[in-house]
């Protein structure tokens, strides 16, 4: 293959072969060789091709090789016109293709991200398929989770940020295997899977999210875009989208899928790394110049480390201005080189020798994402017993109050509901919670359905588009003669409320289009039960649009709950608004502590000016 290389770089010295620059005033390229295989690059023209067929015939006559016409295909770029592809593929002698297809079961070029890693879903499916899950113990299937289904998608995570439906995917099939779940037949998700995929220290069985071990691998992948930052691919990316060394990494509007991948790895990369001092440490782009927040003088910013240190100490004489206390400090405390020089080095913050770590790397990970604090646990004693993996299993159960008994099940049946109401333009109007008691997982809904016609009737508000996420009480409330049951009582209620609301109408949504309602009846109401409060409160808005809220044409109201009866086999994720305010008159309220204030403030689409008050004895 070098006697191939050698006869393209004389075509490409003589001028008859122009290589493929990736960007301007980037790296060029003509091919390029791994094992037995090799990608040719060129301009599409008569030239390029006719250089292209001598060089590999003068290669195939000296090495007495043939190439492989079915395996060998032209791919043009998209701008190129058919009479072209044709005509040039009649001087190469091979077919066109309009897709490169996969190398080593990575896409070499990326059309849609779904469609090009739907393999993976496939391949732990077909994984699946193949064991019995019937003959396995908890900790049989827990042992086949760790090493082998969570492993799958390793290879494609190092390179590509997977898109949330693959992920959230793949969680769903390691938790459905975990808990003995099938196609068939369904079994109750006992420890939510948030909980498990904590550390043991922290109650979790050391099982890694995918969200969040695609990010650590791609943290990953930004470490070896620093260290190996003379390899070929990273100097490609370097020339194209960050120009100036220690730049940040932007994201342009059209970028390669690596760079977007390197781009969502960055914040945990950032948080993992620090930089290593060296004598030759410039103080305009340096390590040092992060701490320095004024501008620098002309002559200052050509300044190097050891310019401004003498005898070990620092020369504060040689700059022109004062540092705050602060930044004097961390500037004080920035370790100064005596003997070894050179320029600065990165280094993994918690690793000894500096190298990177990818468990760390995990943990930060899973610390950017709010819902996935890491809580102390008490039952960590468990794994130390001396015993059978599948008792340790047993007693970890126990520890999270999660054994299939009645008392669990009594307990877990405690329901919640809770709802917000929104104007035609999404916008907040109002907000309720309850604590509900002891019920099943309709009977839950229907109580979030009466408290919010109750409120929305308070408002008078004259036209409700009215959402809810279980099919069967929207068919209750909609077919007048349904058979008796033990919700009369309160299917009679809502439709007496309904037909005080001049315009209204009851439809059907799924539980991911009704999150943040859903998210008030599984984080706020049952804190209003812990903590022994009123069973039920409302959110209320206190802006200036509150005296025109009577003439609002258009509403929605969604309603949520939180009841065993309904287990949710994956984390239930609840989308923030892009503003996020207030919570101010909480406190005084209803009496909860600033810990579960701090809580709340970033999870519900609360605006500016809401406060929480107890509904009156009339509402």
């Amino acid at each position: 293959m070098e006697v191939l290389g050698a006869f393209i770089s004389e075509k490409c010295e003589a001028k008859l072969w122009d290589p493929i620059v990736a960007s301007r005033g980037g790296l060029a390229f003509s091919h390029l060789f791994f094992a037995d295989n090799l990608v040719l690059f060129a301009k599409a023209d008569q030239k390029n091709c006719t250089a292209i067929k001598d060089a590999l015939n003068t290669f195939c006559e000296l090495s007495s090789e043939k190439v492989s016409v079915d395996k060998f295909q032209v791919f043009f770029s998209p701008n190129t016109p058919q009479h072209t592809r044709d005509n040039l593929c009649n001087v190469l002698e091979f077919r066109s293709t309009p897709s490169l297809g996969k190398y080593l079961g990575f896409p070499i070029k990326h059309t849609s991200i779904s469609q090009d890693f739907g393999a993976v879903i496939d391949h732990v499916q077909s994984r699946l398929a193949s064991w019995k899950t019937h003959l396995l113990s908890f900790a049989g299937r827990l042992v086949l989770t760790q090493a082998t289904i969570a492993t799958i998608p390793n290879y494609y995570m190092q390179y590509a940020s997977l898109p949330p439906k693959i992920t959230q995917c793949v969680d769903k099939l390691c938790c459905n295997f975990l808990w003995g779940s099938t196609n068939n037949k369904k079994k109750l998700h006992l420890v939510n899977w948030r909980k498990i995929t904590k550390p043991k220290e922290y109650g979790g069985l050391r099982l890694q999210s995918a969200k969040e071990k695609n990010i650590a691998l791609l943290a990953k992948l930004n470490w070896r875009f620093h260290q190996e930052k003379d390899n070929l691919w990273a100097r490609v990316l370097s020339h194209k989208y960050r120009p100036r060394p220690r730049q940040p990494l932007s994201r342009p509007r059209t970028c390669s899928a690596i760079w977007t991948a390197l781009k969502k790895g960055e914040k945990v990369f950032k948080s993992g790394t620090k930089w290593i001092v060296g004598n030759d440490s410039n103080l305009r782009e340096g390590p040092v110049k992060s701490l320095i927040m004024d501008p620098l003088n002309r002559g200052e910013d050509s300044l190097l480390l050891k310019d401004i240190v003498h005898n070990n100490s620092w020369d504060w004489g040689r700059l022109s201005f004062v540092f705050p206390a602060a930044f004097h400090q961390k500037i004080k405390a920035t370790p100064i080189p005596i003997v070894a020089g050179g320029v600065d080095r990165l280094s993994w913050s918690s690793s000894p020798n500096g190298d990177f770590e990818l468990k760390e790397a995990y943990r930060l990970a899973c610390l950017t994402e709010k819902s996935n604090q890491f809580d102390s646990f008490m039952g960590s004693w468990v794994w130390e017993v001396l015993t059978l993996p599948k008792i340790k299993c047993f007693l970890w159960q126990c520890a999270h109050q999660s054994i299939p008994v009645r008392d669990v099940f009594t307990e877990r049946g405690r329901s919640s509901g809770g709802g917000k109401i929104r104007n035609s333009n999404g916008e907040w109007v109002s907000g309720y919670a309850r604590a509900i008691g002891t019920t099943t997982s309709v009977a839950a809904e229907l109580w979030a359905l009466r408290d919010g016609l109750n409120l929305c009737i308070s408002l008078n508000l004259q036209a409700m588009e009215i959402e809810l996420d279980a099919k069967l009480v929207v068919d209750l409330i909609s077919k007048e003669g349904s058979k008796p049951n033990n919700n009369d009582v309160i299917v009679t209620d809502c439709r007496e409320g309904l037909k005080k609301i001049p315009r209204v109408r009851v439809l059907h949504c799924n539980r991911e289009a009704n999150k943040c309602a859903d998210a008030l009846a599984r984080e706020f109401a049952p804190i209003l039960k812990a903590k022994d409060l009123s069973l039920k409160c409302w959110f209320e808005s206190l802006v200036s649009e509150r005296r025109a809220m009577p003439e609002v044409r258009s509403s929605e109201l969604e309603t949520g709950l939180l009841s065993s009866d309904d287990p949710a086999e994956g984390n239930t994720a609840v989308s923030v608004p892009q503003v996020v305010m207030a919570f101010h008159a909480l406190e005084e309220v209803c009496g909860l502590d600033g810990e579960t204030l701090s809580r709340f403030k970033d999870r519900f689409q609360f605006p500016d000016g809401v406060r929480v008050r107890l509904p009156h004895e009339e509402e």
